[in-house]
């Protein structure tokens, strides 16, 4: 996460103006396995709260959703090459 500069004296009231959430594979087996139903469940509640991505791509290395705000940006990367899901926030 980050907090805005100069001002880590109170972090437990500042939002973060980034933030990193990662879903780890142990091996491409059990991304294979669960990655689509992951990806779907993540998305779902994304779309549920912020409507449908800005952009997507779907590719063979994964798939990749975004979402632009005015204020903000999440994304959403499911990566076969590095067997996890990330998701981030841009403030």
């Amino acid at each position: 996460m980050g907090f805005p500069k100069n001002q880590q004296s109170n972090l437990s009231n500042l939002p973060p103006t980034i933030l990193f959430a990662f879903l780890n594979y142990s091996s491409l087996t059990e991304y294979e396995n669960n990655n689509k139903n992951d990806f779907a469940k993540i998305s779902s509640i994304l779309i549920r709260q912020f409507g449908a991505p800005t952009s997507s791509m779907k590719a063979s290395w994964g798939a990749s959703f975004e979402w632009k705000f005015e204020n903000a940006q999440i994304m959403l990367n499911s990566n076969r090459n590095d067997n996890q899901i990330i998701l981030t926030y841009l403030k």
